[in-house]
């Protein structure tokens, strides 16, 4: 039986085997979902490229910081268990193949004490992949102060682990260090994100700076058909509808649906299998709102992603564009306050 399903809402979720870290990100989207400002437009944001430079953050922290970021992230007791998964999942798209492509660089310009474990390091190897199909490019940069000096310990664990970029910098230099960190981003991009700062973000008392950056361009494992790209509706809210250039495919996916959850689900998969696109689309009404509450709760998200079986499904995809710059200094209090 073939199922129909139209797109309304994108999550993305981070299922591959390691068992630390997907959680640890997952946890990090859905509690960020809950508090980041509430838009009439798109939302998009990197819980990956947050989660890389949090952790970061968490090595150099004590006391209570440190205490809710391990509530926030729920790090498990022994650090060498993350640093190893993440040296593992980076340097599995460190390859160079031809279908996949993932650049992560991290950026620490700071004065804190650190005391980095492994786990990141495979993470980044894993991602850094330059291939031709599937690109995805993270840049993460923290900016301190000039004249804070990192422990060797530290500094040696950040580059070799968490393939960090470490220098100081003169935030009085206003002009010059927004130069700085936005050409580093724009490299490290392929040149897809440029700007990410203002120079009004920086002043004279300026300590840190915290900087995520996420570029990321796919290959379909079922590609759309050009011809068969055509203008039709696409529902923003139960009333109102907008014209758009709606893309159709068909083929095996993993499908699931719940009404008692007014949900169904679709996960996409790109040329690389271990990266997915997953759709959300409510069954009964036609505005996102409805369910958003919904999909708030991790365990009812995730619950479907479980439940999934292949089945034939014909897709409809209106073909976007998103791009978003987000402060998380807000949402990363009000996340915080969550744990006080």
């Amino acid at each position: 039986m073939i199922k129909y399903i139209t797109l309304f809402s994108t999550v993305l979720l981070i299922t591959a085997e390691f068992s630390s870290i997907p959680e640890s990100i997952n946890e990090l989207a859905f509690q960020l979902q809950h508090v980041l400002p509430e838009t009439n437009g798109n939302t998009l944001f990197s819980p990956l490229s947050a989660h890389i430079a949090l952790i970061l953050c968490h090595q150099g922290s004590s006391g209570m910081t440190r205490k809710i970021l391990e509530d926030v992230l729920l790090l498990p007791s022994d650090l060498l268990e993350i640093a190893a998964e993440y040296k593992d999942i980076l340097g599995r798209f460190n390859d160079n193949q031809d279908d996949v492509s993932l650049s992560i660089a991290n950026g620490i310009y700071l004065k804190m004490h650190y005391n980095l474990n492994a786990e990141y390091k495979d993470i980044l190897e894993r991602f850094n992949d330059n291939q031709d199909d599937v690109s995805l490019s993270i840049a993460n940069g923290i900016y301190l102060k000039m004249h804070y000096n990192l422990k060797s310990q530290f500094e040696e664990v950040a580059r070799e682990y968490f393939k960090a970029n470490i220098e100081n910098v003169d935030f009085t230099k206003s002009s010059l260090i927004t130069k700085q960190i936005n050409d580093w981003v724009s490299t490290r991009t392929k040149q897809k994100i440029q700007d990410i700062i203002q120079e009004s973000s920086l002043t004279e008392d300026t300590r840190v700076v915290l900087v995520n950056a996420v570029y990321f361009k796919g290959s379909w494992a079922h590609p759309f058909k050009m011809h068969e790209t055509r203008k039709d509706k696409f529902y923003i809210s139960d009333s109102e509808t907008v014209d758009c250039q709606m893309m159709q495919t068909s083929g095996d996916f993993y499908y699931s649906e719940s009404p008692l959850l007014d949900m169904k689900i679709l996960k996409m998969p790109y040329v690389d299998k271990d990266i997915s696109f997953v759709i959300v689309l409510p069954i009964m009404a036609k505005s996102l709102k409805k369910i958003e509450t919904k999909l708030t709760a991790k365990k009812n998200l995730m619950t479907l992603v479980k439940d999934m079986n292949s089945e034939n499904v014909e897709v409809h995809l209106p073909r976007f564009k998103l791009e978003t710059n987000i402060d998380l200094r807000q949402p990363l209090q009000d996340v915080k306050n969550m744990f006080q």
